[in-house]
């Protein structure tokens, strides 16, 4: 029994921008992909996810407030001979951190 090719492949997009030199907002959008060419019925075979990510950060004088939310949209599949793929869990994360330094 030889190994089926199988072929993953992701992309990742990060765009910021500093509001008055002391806010920063960054967007970012991923995907990730994976194809299987083994015909082993009930196998996932096709699949697919996207995220996203909103993150802030904002300097008070020596200090920075950090904030971030990212989450995973279910994702798409599908097995070899059909059948029920349920793969796609979605996340959602939350942060917030505050760091106050003394120089």
């Amino acid at each position: 029994m030889g190994r089926e090719a199988a072929r993953d492949w992701g992309a990742k997009v990060t765009v910021g921008y500093t509001f008055f030199g002391m806010t920063l907002v960054g967007l970012t959008w991923e995907r990730l992909s994976y194809h299987n060419d083994d015909n082993t019925a009930g196998n996932v075979n096709d699949y697919e996810r996207d995220a996203w990510a909103v993150t802030l950060r904002h300097q008070i004088g020596p200090g920075t407030i950090r904030a971030a939310y990212a989450k995973s949209e279910d994702a798409d599949c599908s097995r070899v001979g059909g059948g029920s793929c349920n793969v796609g869990v979605v996340e959602e994360q939350r942060t917030c951190e505050s760091r106050l330094g003394v120089g």
